[in-house]
């Protein structure tokens, strides 16, 4: 591993046309996104970084359209699940690892990750008929 041409840590999200390959949108990050992204069939991706950001960008447009700061990284997989037609989105939070040991290395301007773990469980807003 080593540093980026421009010294500068960074990172982005980014959805492509699967069929033409053509990028749609980029979704900036000021470092590297270590966690999965989780997509809903209402079109919110969401996931987090390593500074404690868990957010929800709109899959069309990438937006940000929600955000929570969750006071430990995320380098986890977020999952969602329903209960009595209630759609919820959990996530782990954490950071830690040689992983995040080897950002500060590459880059010691980089945000710390912040350290900490909990489960963090959110509520979609519910869909009225």
């Amino acid at each position: 591993m080593k540093p980026p041409p421009a010294g500068k840590p960074e990172g982005y999200v980014a959805a492509y046309d699967p069929l033409t390959g053509e990028q749609k949108w980029t979704f900036p990050s000021t470092t590297w996104i270590m966690a999965s992204l989780l997509a809903t069939a209402g079109d919110l991706i969401f996931t987090g970084d390593p500074e404690g950001n868990f957010f929800a960008l709109d899959a069309k447009t990438g937006a940000r359209l929600w955000s929570f700061q969750t006071c430990a990284g995320h380098r986890g997989s977020a999952v969602t699940y329903a209960i009595g037609g209630r759609q919820y989105v959990a996530t782990p939070t954490g950071w830690g690892s040689l992983v995040g040991a080897a950002q500060k290395a590459l880059w010691p301007a980089a945000p710390d990750g912040r350290p900490g773990s909990a489960l963090m469980v959110f509520a979609l807003p519910e869909v009225r008929p």
